[in-house]
């Protein structure tokens, strides 16, 4: 951490030897960091094995993906997409929005297992969304 903000100084314009920031920050500041660093450590465990049981995720679609209507939306679904014309090979051409899923912690003992939920499906353009555009 130190060597880190030795670097941060070095960056911003200090013109002092690396050697001697690095061993005033030792100096001055190793025992109030090395108390901050335990406490992000208390609170990273905390939140990421005792307390919560839930993290949400963003979601998004890479290009050329198949596209899976129980997965993701289409944005731009008219009804003349070759998607509704009965052709189910559609690819994505990118992403528009980001979804939303929330994976929740199940069974606090033993191995951990986990249930997601897609709160908010991701949306995207399908190639097929050129064909519309070139009308």
């Amino acid at each position: 951490m130190i060597f880190g903000l030795g670097d941060i100084l070095l960056t911003t314009g200090c013109t002092a030897p690396k050697s001697d920031i690095t061993s005033a920050l030792t100096s001055k500041f190793a025992e109030k960091l090395s108390f901050l660093a335990s406490l992000a450590m208390r609170v990273n465990k905390i939140v990421g094995e005792d307390v919560t049981s839930g993290d949400f995720e963003v979601l998004a679609v890479p290009p050329a993906a198949a596209f899976d209507a129980t997965a993701m939306e289409d944005s731009y679904d008219d009804g003349r997409s070759a998607k509704a014309r009965g052709n189910n090979i559609s690819k994505v051409l990118c992403a528009t929005d980001l979804g939303l899923r929330k994976k929740t912690r199940v069974g606090m003992t033993g191995e951990k297992q986990w249930e997601t939920k897609v709160l908010l499906k991701p949306k995207v353009a399908l190639e097929s969304v050129v064909e519309i555009m070139d009308e």
